[in-house]
């Protein structure tokens, strides 16, 4: 991935000029770079801390349904994406 930029939305620009865009409330596919595959909804698009005194880093969290009223998620820290786009659906 050349560049991601963060904020209201996610733009990543891949080498081969592709451009991929996802907001909070999406349905994506997201890759880490250590292998990982998450599919779900975007929820949230800030920041993450491990505790109270590490400073604050970009991140996502991903929402998944486990069940007809459960839900699982993962918060994803912005630097382990290797890939991230809408999931087709």
């Amino acid at each position: 991935m050349d560049r991601i930029e963060f904020g209201l939305r996610i733009k990543s620009r891949y080498e081969d000029g592709n451009l991929s865009i996802v907001t909070e409330g999406d349905e994506i596919v997201c890759y880490t770079k250590d292998g990982k595959e998450y599919n779900g909804r975007l929820m949230i698009i800030g920041y993450y801390r491990e505790n109270e005194t590490a400073d604050p880093e970009n991140a996502i969290c991903i929402h998944w349904n486990t069940g007809d009223r459960t839900y699982s998620g993962e918060y994803i820290l912005l630097k382990e994406i290797a890939h991230i786009r809408r999931a087709e659906v």
